[in-house]
């Protein structure tokens, strides 16, 4: 059997397991970001220094919520001359770009603390970045949507605070961020499906079964 046919004889059974979910897409980018985890194939110009108390997990959760920390001071930078206060109302603007929803459809969607989503929403209604309307479904409720000065400062905004998406990434090569992206993508559907599952406790998260989200 010649280097072809065992190459081959080796993939397919990885492509049949790719193609098992629905929600792989049919792209070259996106299988090999899938077969660097599925293989947990290490980046050999990456060497890992580990932690003499924290294990794995723990040390991506840190370094996840250290890279939130350089997000928002990144974007504050970006936006200090704009009506906007953080990333969130930035978050909050985006999503209404897709079209009107209620309040608590905007905060739930983006993951934002109630309270403080809703005094987000207040503030942008200060600055007539969004404007409210009747919600036909709940009358004591409000829908919310974007007004042509929201879009303005989108479109003000937009080139600084993808300028604070290049800093994030580094020198990191292409490839590099193709992986990452196509690994925290896979994170995050993770975790959508399990809020979507309305998890109210790490008991129950600790305990579910990935297969049911």
């Amino acid at each position: 059997m010649n280097t072809l046919s065992q190459l081959l004889k080796a993939m397919l059974p990885l492509l049949e397991k790719y193609t098992e979910t629905e929600q792989h897409e049919a792209s070259l980018t996106a299988f090999v970001a899938w077969l660097n985890r599925e293989l947990a194939i290490p980046s050999p110009s990456r060497p890992i220094e580990r932690h003499p108390v924290m294990h794995t997990d723990a040390m991506i959760s840190a370094h996840l919520s250290r890279l939130n920390r350089f997000t928002k001071r990144y974007s504050k930078v970006a936006l200090k001359n704009s009506p906007l206060a953080g990333i969130d109302d930035f978050v909050i603007l985006v999503s209404l770009t897709k079209g009107e929803r209620s309040k608590s459809e905007v905060i739930a969607r983006n993951l934002i603390e109630f309270n403080t989503g809703i005094g987000i929403i207040r503030r942008l209604l200060r600055h007539d970045l969004v404007e409210e309307l009747p919600d036909e479904e709940d009358k004591r409720g409000k829908r919310i949507r974007i007004t042509p000065a929201g879009m303005r400062v989108l479109s003000q905004i937009y080139g600084s605070l993808e300028a604070t998406s290049y800093l994030l990434t580094a020198d990191l090569s292409e490839g590099e961020k193709n992986v990452l992206l196509g690994t925290l993508q896979h994170l995050d559907q993770h975790h959508v499906d399990a809020f979507e599952q309305n998890v109210q406790s790490l008991k129950e998260i600790t305990e579910a079964d990935p297969d049911d989200y």
